[in-house]
């Protein structure tokens, strides 16, 4: 891994691994002038993946922010110690957040008020971010909504058949598909506008057996669903809800 300091800002490069074949190796770091005017930043995809367990519902987002400026971006103060550059609006009984790909723990991430605030420069070009958090019951019914200050290009929620999904908020009915061998619903929409959110609402039954997951606050990344596997994983699956909503949306 070659790592560059450049403008105050740190890049990072893997490259193939070396042994007695390959002893030498060459790696491109591509850095930038930075800026702390913000960019006209974009979610070009979110994705929610819920997932029950024996707490109750566990969701995986996988998020790609683009930065169209050819600049780092520094972020703006916000309030916080750190500059912020992006946020996210989680739904309102968001807890037990964890982190993965796009952040680098604790030291750069703040979430409070529901909303996950990602204090690393937001370099050009696409950011894949990944993370999860568990959601706790909210009587008979819980309403989960995901937001943000820019528009979204590719939202989808991905319910298996085993939580009871309706009422979509800004998200067509897509039906039932089978994804990495588990049989799901999804709800999707393209070009979501800024600040007005997306979600479904869902049947809590377990009732009290979700409480003890209650305590909220940053953990480890760990497994985050038994449908994503690491990176690789999360790309797969991506294609593969991209392929049925175009699919789905051509049929109507």
């Amino acid at each position: 891994i070659a790592t560059v300091a450049y403008a105050g800002v740190t890049y990072l490069q893997s490259g193939a691994p070396m042994g007695p074949d390959h002893a030498i190796a060459e790696l491109d770091v591509t850095c930038y002038d930075v800026t702390s005017e913000p960019p006209a930043w974009t979610i070009d995809v979110r994705h929610v993946m819920l997932n029950r367990d024996a707490q109750g519902v566990r969701v995986t987002e996988i998020v790609h922010v683009g930065n169209p400026s050819d600049r780092t971006w520094l972020g703006t103060p916000e309030g916080y110690q750190k500059p912020a550059t992006t946020w996210l609006a989680l739904p309102a009984s968001a807890t037990e957040v964890q982190l993965g790909a796009g952040f680098h723990e604790w030291c750069c991430t703040t979430f409070e008020r529901g909303r996950l605030i990602n204090h690393l420069p937001l370099m050009p070009g696409e950011t894949e971010m990944t993370f999860s958090y568990r959601v706790k019951p909210l009587g008979e019914e819980t309403a989960l909504t995901f937001g943000a200050p820019t528009a979204v290009g590719e939202a989808t929620v991905i319910v298996p058949k085993n939580i009871s999904a309706g009422a979509p908020h800004n998200l067509e009915d897509g039906g039932e598909t089978r994804i990495a061998d588990t049989d799901v619903r999804f709800f999707a929409a393209t070009e979501v506008p800024a600040d007005t959110g997306f979600g479904v609402t869902i049947e809590t039954p377990w009732g009290a057996r979700a409480g003890a997951g209650d305590a909220s606050g940053p953990g480890g990344m760990g497994a985050m669903t038994r449908w994503v596997a690491g990176i690789g994983g999360g790309v797969i699956l991506v294609a593969a809800v991209l392929l049925v909503v175009t699919r789905r949306m051509s049929a109507s």
